[in-house]
C-alpha cells in the first residue's frame, strides 16, 4: 500500500512540475513571440495605427508584462504619434482575496506624445482629427440617425442616480522621463513639456477604502519652466478634497500672449512668474469650497506700445 502511495504521489510531484515548467516557457517564450508577432497587426487592423516594438516581456512568476521600444506611427509610417521606451503593468494575486482587479505596478519610462491643436479648438494625435467638414458632416450625419429620446415616467426622472465607480486598485503608478509636445495652429505657436514625472504610490476605489488620502507627485518643464505639484486628497469620499502645493518658477507669461486679452495697442514684451501656493478644493453638500494662498511673485516685466516704446517696465 505504501508503495502504490508513493508512486501516486510521484506520479502527481512530475505532473506538477511538466505543469510549472510548461507555465513558465508559455510565459517567458511563447507569450513574448505571440506578442511581437501579432501587436502591430492587430494595431493597424482596428486602431489604424503601425505599432512597432523592439522586445516584448512577460513574467508568469510576478504576473507582469511590458514591452521595449513602443513606436506609434499614422497609416502611412511616416510620422510619430506616439513612443515610450518601455511600458510595464502587473496584476496582483490579491486580485483574488479583494474580488477586485489589483494593478500591483504601472512603469510608463520615456513617454513622448505629440498632439495638434485645429483650428475648431479640438486637440488630437497630429493627421488623427477629422477636417471641419468632415466632422460638420459627420455630426449632422449623427443628428439624422440619432434614436428619439426615451420617454421617462414623471416619478423615475426625479429618482437621482447613484454612480458608482468599478473597483479597482492601483499601486505603483509611475511616469519618468516623458515629453509633451503640442503644435497649436489656432494661435501658430508651439509648446514643450520635458522631464514628465507622475509618481501615484496607491490609488483604490473599494467603497471600504474611499476615505483613505491619494497622494500623488507630479513635476515636469513646461516651455522650461519647471513645475511641480503635490496633491494630497481623498477623491473618492463621500465630500471630495484635494490640497495641492504648487511651486513654479521662471514662466515667461510673454510666451503665452496669444492666450491673453491685451488692448489694442499694448504689447506685453516679458514678465517673469514664480509662484509657491497652496490651493484647497472640496465639494460639501451644501456648496464647493475653494481656497487658494500663497505668494506670487512678478519678475523682470515690460509693458510696451505698438512701437516698442516701454511704457512699464520693472526688474
Amino acid at each position: 500500500m505504501n508503495k502504490i502511495l508513493k508512486t501516486f504521489l510521484k506520479v502527481i510531484v512530475v505532473l506538477i512540475l511538466i505543469l510549472v515548467a510548461a507555465y513558465c516557457l508559455a510565459g517567458f517564450f511563447v507569450l513574448p513571440m505571440l506578442i511581437e508577432k501579432h501587436l502591430p497587426d492587430q494595431a493597424m487592423k482596428h486602431l489604424g495605427y503601425k505599432v512597432t516594438i523592439q522586445k516584448a516581456q512577460v513574467n508568469p512568476l510576478l504576473l507582469t508584462a511590458g514591452v521595449k521600444g513602443l513606436d506609434i506611427k499614422d497609416k502611412t509610417g511616416d510620422q510619430t504619434l506616439m513612443s515610450a521606451g518601455r511600458v510595464l503593468a502587473g496584476l496582483s494575486p490579491q486580485s483574488l482575496l479583494k474580488l477586485a482587479p489589483v494593478i500591483s505596478q504601472i512603469k510608463i519610462d520615456a513617454p513622448d506624445i505629440r498632439l495638434v491643436r485645429y483650428k475648431d479648438g479640438r486637440i488630437h494625435l497630429p493627421g488623427q482629427a477629422m477636417p471641419e467638414a468632415v466632422a460638420e458632416k459627420s455630426a449632422k450625419k449623427n443628428a439624422d440617425t440619432s434614436p428619439e429620446p426615451r420617454k421617462v415616467p414623471a416619478n423615475k426622472a426625479l429618482e437621482p442616480k447613484e454612480k458608482t465607480l468599478p473597483p479597482l486598485i492601483l499601486n505603483h503608478v509611475g511616469v519618468t522621463n516623458g515629453k509633451i509636445y503640442l503644435q497649436d495652429r489656432v494661435t501658430d505657436t508651439e509648446h514643450r513639456i520635458d522631464r514628465f514625472s507622475l509618481v501615484l504610490p496607491h490609488v483604490s476605489t473599494l467603497p471600504a477604502e474611499t476615505e483613505k488620502e491619494v497622494i500623488a507627485d507630479l513635476s515636469f518643464l513646461l516651455n522650461g519652466a519647471p513645475m511641480e505639484f503635490h496633491c494630497v486628497g481623498t477623491p473618492f469620499s463621500g465630500q471630495p478634497a484635494v490640497r495641492v502645493l504648487i511651486d513654479t518658477k521662471d514662466i515667461d507669461i510673454a510666451e503665452y500672449k496669444p492666450y491673453l486679452p491685451m488692448p489694442d495697442g499694448l504689447v506685453l514684451s516679458k514678465l517673469g512668474l514664480n509662484t509657491d501656493m497652496e490651493l484647497f478644493y472640496q465639494h460639501k453638500t451644501e456648496g464647493p469650497v475653494l481656497e487658494l494662498q500663497g505668494l506670487v511673485d512678478l519678475v523682470s516685466g515690460e509693458l510696451t506700445d505698438a512701437a516698442a516704446v516701454p511704457l512699464v517696465s520693472f526688474t
